[in-house]
């Protein structure tokens, strides 16, 4: 009898699992028997070896198993390039990806593809997941770092939920092949996004996505993890997939509020990473802020949360152009002595720009001196002021508690003198003499 896993009167796998390994020689034999363990038969294991310089090629050479195909790269070439290594091999009608210090529930594979089959329309479909430790130990809830980001019900069809947030762990994702081949390879130039990226792509592709809420991975959080290393790095290349995937399909669709949450979370974290003017420009070159056809910068009135800051960048940014910015970066990128000159013109251009930027960077910063200098002094004199009142007011009311005190005493004497026989002979005098 034909084993049911199989798709009828084929005997590839239905599933192929890619695993990338570069040195976690101590969690890739868990990792490999995890899918050796799957309740599901109908799977192959890829798993690319990126040169590891640890025995990581020596643990996955003990697995002999005619289901998994090791490749090893002569040299290292990064992660995404050994996936799309993995992928080029792969024959499955669905791609699973498990990343080398990760490990499969048993009925993880057996879950989504029947999940798969039962709804066609569905071309992603990823899980919750179960945070472990470096000793494949439960993490403490109290402790879960990723598992509260990534086990959170959301609809991933909505645009709203991809806006600098990526909350699809890649371990836990089956996608059909077919939509795997029509958005293409993962990015080989991006380090800490690449996923974000694919599902970003995938979405404006017209992909659908599903998110099971069984936890069908257990992922391992041990201090090493890619994710989140390297803030800076990460935020570019948000920048470089927002500019090229995520704000025009955000026009595309007319989700303009969602374009505006868009700039103002990368103008709130570039702040809080970097804050160098001329890199914020390099940002908003990347981010397509600016006018094709004039080639100059636009800032956009709703960039800042007040208008004048808007206006001052936009000042600083009519020092600058995209060609400066671009005949700088080849200056830049050639080592020294390469440069020969050959755009003289577009160099002097770029040049001149710098120092208009740095003209106006100075004359802002020296305006914004002076100004806070004058406020300080104009706070100084109110405060000074202020204090003098306030040592006005209590002597005002300590001459008024005086006078009050007076008033009694004399009030005091008068009903004294009205009690003595003189104050009666008075009162009568004054009432004879009426």
């Amino acid at each position: 009898m034909a084993n049911s896993n199989y798709s009828t009167g084929d005997s590839r796998p239905r599933v192929s699992v890619l695993t990338t390994s570069y040195n976690y020689g101590r969690f890739i034999g868990e990792t490999i028997r995890s899918v050796l363990s799957q309740t599901y038969a109908s799977w192959e294991l890829i798993i690319v070896d990126d040169c590891s310089t640890d025995d990581s090629w020596e643990v996955i050479q003990q697995f002999d198993d005619p289901r998994i195909r090791a490749v090893r790269q002569e040299r290292n070439q990064g992660a995404c390039a050994a996936y799309n290594t993995a992928l080029r091999l792969a024959s499955g009608e669905f791609i699973a990806s498990l990343d080398s210090d990760d490990v499969f529930v048993p009925e993880k594979l057996a879950a989504q593809v029947a999940f798969m089959d039962a709804h066609p329309d569905v071309d992603i479909c990823g899980s919750f997941m179960a945070e472990i430790d470096a000793s494949s130990q439960p993490v403490d809830p109290d402790k879960c770092f990723y598992a509260p980001w990534f086990n959170q019900d959301l609809d991933l069809n909505a645009p709203d939920n991809w806006v600098w947030e990526n909350h699809l762990c890649h371990s836990t994702v089956l996608v059909r092949k077919s939509t795997h081949d029509r958005i293409g390879f993962f990015r080989e130039d991006l380090t800490y996004s690449p996923d974000w990226d694919f599902w970003l792509r995938s979405l404006a592709g017209g992909a659908r996505f599903h998110v099971m809420k069984d936890a069908l991975l257990l992922y391992r959080a041990h201090g090493g993890n890619v994710t989140h290393r390297n803030r800076d790095a990460l935020m570019w290349e948000y920048a470089d997939i927002s500019g090229g995937v995520v704000h025009p399909y955000l026009e595309r669709i007319e989700r303009f509020d969602l374009l505006r949450k868009s700039m103002e979370s990368f103008v709130g974290r570039f702040f809080e990473i970097d804050g160098d003017w001329r890199r914020f420009l390099e940002l908003i070159e990347m981010l397509r802020v600016y006018d094709r056809h004039e080639d100059t910068f636009r800032i956009p009135p709703h960039l800042f949360f007040n208008g004048e800051l808007t206006a001052f960048v936009t000042r600083l940014a009519s020092g600058w152009s995209p060609q400066a910015f671009a005949a700088v970066r080849e200056r830049l990128s050639k080592p020294e002595g390469e440069y020969d000159g050959s755009a003289p013109a577009v160099d002097a251009q770029a040049a001149a720009g710098a120092a208009t930027f740095q003209l106006l960077t100075r004359g802002e910063r020296d305006r914004a001196l002076a100004e806070l200098d004058q406020v300080r002094t104009e706070h100084e004199r109110v405060a000074a002021e202020l204090e003098h009142a306030k040592a006005e007011l209590r002597a005002a009311a300590d001459r008024e508690g005086r006078l009050t005190a007076s008033l009694a005493d004399a009030q005091t004497e008068l009903d004294r003198v009205r009690g003595t026989i003189w104050g009666k002979a008075d009162n009568l005098y004054r009432r004879l003499s009426r």
